[in-house]
Parts: C-alpha cells; structure tokens; sequence
C-alpha cells in the first residue's frame, strides 16, 4: 500500500459509517430544495437564500459523487 492511500482516508468502520450518513443527508437536502423549489417556487422573501443553499448543497453533492467514484476506482 503506498503513502498515499493510507493517509488519503481514514481506516475504520465509524469513518465509512460518517461517510454514509454524510452522503444520505446532503443528498435529501439537495433534492429536498429542489423539488421545493419546483413544487412553490422562489420565495419572494428569503427566496435568493434558498437558491444559494441550493448552489452550496449542489457543489457539495456533486463533491461527494466525485469521492465516490474515486474511491471505487482506486479498489
């Protein structure tokens, strides 16, 4: 195993545990506002907030895709 996997990720069960949970609840906030947003449409109060926590929860989201598919691609 090179320097560079073992120190990429933590070992454990806990961690990939956290990882999970991780990924369940920004995937649910992601959707979540999303389908908010189709469903009622832009607030007119408060409503450019919800598109900017849309914008973090998509880059987040997208992240968290990318770490997937490199950690499956390493194994």
């Amino acid at each position: 195993m090179s320097e560079d996997q073992t120190t990429a990720e933590p070992a454990g069960a806990a961690f990939q545990w956290a990882k999970l949970l991780f990924a369940v609840f920004i995937t649910i906030g992601f959707f979540g506002v999303i389908v908010f947003l189709i469903v009622y449409g832009k607030p007119a109060q408060g409503g450019d907030a919800l598109v900017a926590l849309a914008g973090s929860l998509a880059t987040a989201w997208v992240t968290l895709i990318g770490s997937y598919y490199r950690t499956w691609s390493t194994k």
